[in-house]
């Protein structure tokens, strides 16, 4: 069976909250596992930036539930290949919140990690945490340094995900 590795983008819907956040990843530790989804997702309250990652039938269902998915529109799908191995295998689905300032990213990550602490223990588990954008590498990927996921070749949204995750596995952040 093939490993594939899918890359999108999108614009967050109207009305979008913390909330749904916190559903997403409810959703994605409980479906996830069991598929052997992988994946990390990216957002600062206007746009997603996600990788998914397994087999080729699981991220292509995935994908398919996610173009319908009310909460964001105007889906662009960046990347989409096998692989021979995952870069986010450590998470049932890695959460990096965007934020503008570093109050905002404060409260923001206190709130996920009591949300992920209570989350059932797992192989794989979700791990989300706030940056505040200024300290984000977008420039290092992109040809602006303001975070917009429509400028991202593949390569490029791959490139940010991965030190995006690895700030959030060291704890770097």
């Amino acid at each position: 069976m093939s490993l594939v590795r899918l890359i999108y983008t999108s614009r967050v819907s109207t009305g979008f909250s913390a909330a749904e956040v916190k559903k997403i990843l409810t959703a994605s530790t409980r479906h996830n596992p069991p598929l052997g989804l992988t994946g990390l997702l990216c957002c600062d309250g206007r746009h997603f930036l996600q990788c998914l990652e397994g087999s080729r039938q699981a991220v292509n269902d995935r994908y398919a539930r996610i173009l319908s998915d009310s909460r964001h529109h105007d889906v662009v799908l960046l990347g989409y290949g096998e692989i021979v191995a995952r870069q986010f295998g450590a998470w049932a689905m890695g959460y990096v919140a965007l934020s503008s300032s570093e109050e905002t990213a404060a409260q923001h990550d206190v709130m996920l990690r009591l949300d992920a602490a209570a989350m059932p223990a797992d192989d794989v588990k979700p791990h989300a945490v706030s940056l505040p954008m200024a300290r984000a590498p977008f420039l290092k990927y992109s040809a602006t340094p303001s975070f917009d996921p429509y400028g991202l070749s593949e390569a490029g949204a791959l490139g940010l995900l991965g030190e995006l995750g690895t700030l959030l596995a060291t704890g770097h952040l």
